[in-house]
C-alpha cells in the first residue's frame, strides 16, 4: 500500500498531536501532584522550631485551651478558640485555609486533635506545638 505526500503528512501531524497531548497531561499531573505536596504541611514540631515560625508576622498563632487558661497565660499576639466550644470546628472553618497557622494548648492533646480537625477541612499549612505552652521554657 503506497501513501501520497498529503497522507503522509497527515499520519505525522496526528501522531505529533497525540505525543503533545500525552506529554502534556503527564506533565500537567506530575506538576500538580508536586505542587500539593510541597503546599501540604500539617505537623506537630518542636518549640525551638515553633517558635521561629511564630516570629513570622504572616504566622496566626491559635491558642485551643479554655478562655480561662488563655487568660491566666498565652502566647503573644494568640487569638482564642475554645475547643470545647460547641461551634469550635465552625470557627476554625471560617478561618482562611491558605495562611500560615500555628497551634497551640496546655499539654499538646487538644492541640493535636484540632490538627487533624484542621486537615480534614482542608487547610494546607498547620502546625502544632508538641508538649503544649507547658513545654516551653
Amino acid at each position: 500500500m503506497k501513501f501520497n505526500k498529503l497522507q503522509i503528512t497527515g499520519i505525522i501531524l496526528f501522531c505529533v498531536f497525540l505525543i503533545a497531548n500525552v506529554f502534556f497531561f503527564f506533565v500537567k499531573d506530575c506538576c500538580a501532584a508536586n505542587v500539593s505536596l510541597q503546599e501540604i504541611k500539617l505537623e506537630t514540631i518542636n518549640q525551638d522550631n515553633w517558635l521561629e515560625l511564630s516570629k513570622n508576622s504572616e504566622s496566626v498563632i491559635i491558642d485551643v485551651r479554655t478562655s480561662q487558661e488563655f487568660l491566666e497565660k498565652n502566647i503573644d499576639n494568640s487569638i482564642n478558640i475554645d475547643f470545647y466550644s460547641d461551634d469550635f470546628k465552625e470557627k476554625l472553618n471560617s478561618l482562611d485555609k491558605s495562611k500560615t497557622y500555628l497551634i497551640y494548648c496546655r499539654s499538646g492533646n487538644r492541640s493535636g486533635k484540632t490538627l487533624k480537625i484542621m486537615k480534614e477541612l482542608g487547610f494546607m499549612i498547620v502546625y502544632d506545638l508538641k508538649g503544649g505552652i507547658n513545654g516551653l521554657n
